[in-house]
C-alpha cells in the first residue's frame, strides 16, 4: 500500500474512532447506561428504566456482528463465543467475579470509562486493572498456515495470526 493511501486511511480510521468514541461517551453520560446501575435500580427501587436499554444494545450488537459477518470482514465461527464447548461453571464463576468487580469499582466498564474521561482517578485505576485482566486472558486463536506456518512457528507448532488465509479478520479465542 502506498504511503499516501496509508496516511489517508489512518486519518479516516482515527477520525471515525474519535467520532464514535465521542458519541458513545455522550450517550452513556446522558443515559447513565450501566449494567450494575440497571440491576441496582431494579433491586432498590423497582425501576426498570435503565435495564430496558439492554435489549436495544444487544440488538445493535447482533445486527452489527451479522453485517460484518455477511460482508466477510469477520468470521464468527472462529469466535470463542460460538464454540461448541459449553462450560457453565466457568461462565458462572467468571460472571460472579466480574459482578463483584463492578460492585468494587462502582460501575461497569463503560461507566468507568466515562467517569475516567471526566477525571475520576478511581475509575482510571479500575480501567487499568480491567485492561491488565483482559491482557492476561488467553484469547489467541491458532490460524493454520499449512507447512509454511508450521516451519515459521517451530517444530510441531502452528503460526498464530489475526488474519486467515482468505485475508479475513479472525476473532481471537483459545482452543
Amino acid at each position: 500500500m502506498p504511503d499516501a493511501d496509508l496516511a489517508a486511511l489512518s486519518l479516516v480510521v482515527l477520525t471515525t474512532t474519535f467520532l464514535l468514541a465521542f458519541a458513545f461517551g455522550a450517550i452513556v453520560q446522558r443515559t447513565n447506561f450501566c449494567t450494575m446501575g440497571g440491576v441496582a435500580d431494579i433491586v432498590s427501587f423497582g425501576d426498570w428504566t435503565r435495564m430496558r436499554q439492554w435489549p436495544l444494545a444487544i440488538a445493535v450488537a447482533i445486527f452489527g456482528t451479522t453485517l460484518l459477518d455477511v460482508a466477510g470482514l469477520i468470521d464468527v465461527k472462529d469466535s470463542f463465543y460460538t464454540a461448541p464447548r459449553f462450560t457453565p461453571i466457568a461462565h458462572a464463576v467468571g460472571g460472579a467475579l466480574f459482578g463483584f468487580g463492578m460492585v468494587l469499582t462502582g460501575g461497569c466498564g463503560s461507566k468507568s470509562l466515562v467517569r475516567a474521561g471526566g477525571g475520576s482517578l478511581k475509575s482510571l485505576v479500575a480501567l487499568l486493572v480491567l485492561a491488565a485482566a483482559a491482557g492476561l486472558t488467553p484469547t489467541a486463536h491458532h490460524v493454520d498456515h499449512g507447512a509454511a506456518g508450521d516451519a515459521a512457528a517451530g517444530v510441531g507448532g502452528h503460526a498464530r495470526g489475526l488474519v486467515d488465509d482468505d485475508d479475513r479478520v479472525v476473532l481471537m479465542d483459545d482452543r
